[in-house]
């Protein structure tokens, strides 16, 4: 922190900027200390997920201090992507409500067109499984995205909806281990793993459903990208994943990040494959636009209108 210190003061202070944001708690601490000592007049702080007490594996002793210190410097504000982060961030540092302010995520619809590989997987895939509701993801594979809890939640639905089928987007450590997984379970032959791909907007669009398993989020851009596209989403209620969630039956928030109720995951996930077609499109026609608030216009007005507040 020292050295990041040491050298970025003597860059603002040649650069002379009128404004700073920094991102992230390692960085915010280094450029925060630099930009209050080269004498920057306004400097936004912008944390992207839970405070460390959340993440207790992330935690510092020095965190809480040197927050406290930069929040109360002249023209310095603290602001968060989700209003619960927000207000964790409140309740850890002793802040009065309100004190951090929120930037919603700016996040647009993705193309649904593909590359040959990708229309050529699910063609494949379609034909093998002979149609069925699509319960999907988009995650990577490591411990705290859970795929092989996913995978838990897929194997009790197929147990219930033998025609349900289902399709995950990403990579990572435990891509072996899921696929191992999934064989176990007896549900390969009706899973396929993708792996990485720039064509998401395409697989969203096979949806029926996008499921969140994750232990701990910022605000999960892929539950708003799903709901762009009309996709219902189930989630673990983890950091900002609550309020990146439309609020009506479509969707589901279950009560537990750590013990995801796959009985609960598993009966809405039933009723949505026995919605009609007019139920689907309403739905979707409602999660889209509620969804349309994470907009990168409003998100870009929120940052100039906080660059000049008076401090």
């Amino acid at each position: 922190m020292r050295e990041g210190t040491e050298r970025l003061t003597d860059l603002l202070r040649h650069d002379a900027p009128e404004v700073v944001q920094i991102w992230q708690d390692g960085t915010i601490f280094a450029a925060g200390l630099a930009a209050l000592l080269a004498g920057v007049p306004r400097i936004l702080l912008n944390v992207r997920t839970m405070p460390p007490t959340a993440r207790i594996d992330r935690m510092r002793p020095e965190q809480a201090t040197l927050y406290r210190g930069l929040v109360q410097a002249p023209g310095v504000t603290l602001t968060a992507n989700s209003r619960i982060a927000a207000r964790g961030y409140e309740q850890w540092l002793g802040l009065p409500r309100g004190a951090v302010a929120v930037i919603l995520n700016g996040v647009e619809p993705l193309p649904t067109g593909s590359g040959p590989l990708d229309a050529d997987r699910w063609r494949g895939f379609d034909e093998r499984t002979g149609g069925g509701f699509v319960f999907g993801g988009v995650m990577r594979f490591d411990d705290n995205k859970r795929p092989i809890e996913w995978l838990a939640i897929a194997a009790a639905l197929s147990a219930r909806l033998p025609d349900a089928r289902f399709v995950l987007v990403g990579d990572g450590p435990l891509r072996a281990a899921a696929e191992a997984f999934a064989h176990r379970k007896r549900i390969a032959e009706r899973t396929l793993f993708v792996g990485r791909s720039a064509a998401v907007g395409f697989w969203l669009d096979r949806f029926d459903a996008l499921g969140l398993t994750s232990r701990h989020e910022g605000t999960p851009n892929v539950l708003i990208e799903a709901q762009l596209a009309g996709v219902p989403v189930v989630t673990t209620p983890a950091g900002g994943a609550v309020d990146a969630v439309a609020p009506i039956d479509a969707n589901l928030i279950l009560a537990d990040a750590e013990r995801p109720e796959r009985d609960a995951a598993v009966g809405h996930l039933i009723g949505l494959s026995a919605r009609n077609g007019e139920r689907i499109d309403a739905d979707a026609g409602t999660i889209r636009s509620w969804a349309g608030r994470f907009s990168t216009g409003e998100m870009i007005e929120r940052t100039l209108e906080l660059f000049g507040a008076p401090r």
